[in-house]
């Protein structure tokens, strides 16, 4: 004997009710049958049927609304305040370095970011050669660091941008020269050297950027 196996029921979903009570089908089969038979009353009865659920849908939900309360961010970086006396002061409204404490703790390590150097003196000279605008940078670069009470001990990057390839050579002999007495247990910092086009003024050849903790 073969036994036939039973199958679940089907279940079907309520149809959808509009605010008087009746289903969109009734609703749309009741303005059918008022009106007069032809496609122009199939497509008005149609219309009505699908406006009716367009209110019945924004009458049954409702978003939850956003909130209209911001929340203002407490900046956290603070600028490295630097002497004249050590570096040319900044050209623009900006400051020579930022530091970013990790964590509120006092003995947190701080990520303090120099901006770009150039070659000028605190005399607002600047050499004609590209090695010794390089050595000016990267004392610039220091002495940012110093008033962040930093060393170059501490840098993690560098970038280095210079304005010819025949530069490059120049800045690397510069830069070995300025970092041979550091020493850094776990390794050099990273270090990204480039050609750019050209800076603000024609006579730089050389600009050196930093990140250090």
């Amino acid at each position: 004997l073969c036994r036939r196996q039973s199958q679940p029921p089907t279940r079907t979903a309520p149809p959808r009710r509009t605010r008087n009570g009746m289903s969109s089908l009734a609703f749309f089969s009741k303005r059918l049958l008022q009106s007069s038979r032809g496609p122009e009353s199939l497509a008005a009865a149609a219309g009505a049927c699908c406006s009716m659920g367009r209110r019945s849908f924004a009458t049954t939900t409702s978003p939850t609304p956003l909130s209209s309360s911001t929340t203002t961010m407490t900046p956290v970086a603070r600028a490295v305040v630097t002497s004249a006396d050590d570096i040319f002061p900044p050209f623009a409204r900006y400051s020579h370095g930022s530091e970013v404490p990790v964590s509120s703790s006092p003995t947190s390590t701080r990520l303090v970011f120099v901006s770009g150097q150039l070659g000028i003196a605190p005399d607002g000279t600047t050499p004609a050669d590209a090695e010794g605008q390089a050595e000016l940078c990267l004392a610039n670069v220091r002495a940012v660091l110093k008033a962040a009470n930093l060393s170059m001990g501490n840098l993690v990057r560098l970038n280095a941008y210079v304005t010819d390839r025949a530069h490059l050579a120049a800045y690397m002999r510069a830069r070995d020269r300025m970092l041979a007495s550091e020493a850094w247990p776990s390794g050099p910092p990273a270090s990204t050297l480039m050609v750019v086009s050209g800076f603000a003024r024609p006579e730089f050849l050389v600009e050196v950027e930093a990140v250090a903790a």
